[in-house]
């Protein structure tokens, strides 16, 4: 009777150890598939990052110029209103005439601070 166990019990074990080998080779398939997901997850994030990365530099980018372009403009026209207002002091002082006193004090006073 034990002998016929005995082949009993080695069927079930060699049944056992098949299931875990079946069980193995599946578990193996699945993280290899698994694996190969995840790289290409990760993969299309990092392309995407790019891809993000470059639209918003090239946003900022366009933000900056824009920026600099408006404050290029009122920094212009600033100066621009103090060239006129220069040259209208200009124009009133050279319309009105020094005399050669009030020249030579001038002049003298120049080469004195010197």
């Amino acid at each position: 009777m034990s002998k016929q166990k005995n082949p009993e019990k080695h069927g079930e074990l060699q049944e056992l150890v098949a299931g875990i080998r079946a069980t193995e080779e599946e578990a193996d398939r699945v993280k290899a598939d698994f694996d190969s997901k995840s790289a290409e997850l990760l993969k299309a994030g990092r392309e995407k990052s790019v891809e993000m990365r470059e639209q918003y530099s090239k946003k900022a980018l366009e933000a900056k110029n824009r920026i600099l372009s408006a404050e290029r403009q009122k920094t212009e026209k600033l100066a621009q209103d103090i060239i006129d207002d220069g040259r209208k002091q200009a124009s009133s002082l050279r319309s009105k005439k020094l005399d050669k006193k009030g020249v030579e004090a001038v002049f003298g006073s120049f080469v004195s601070s010197l």
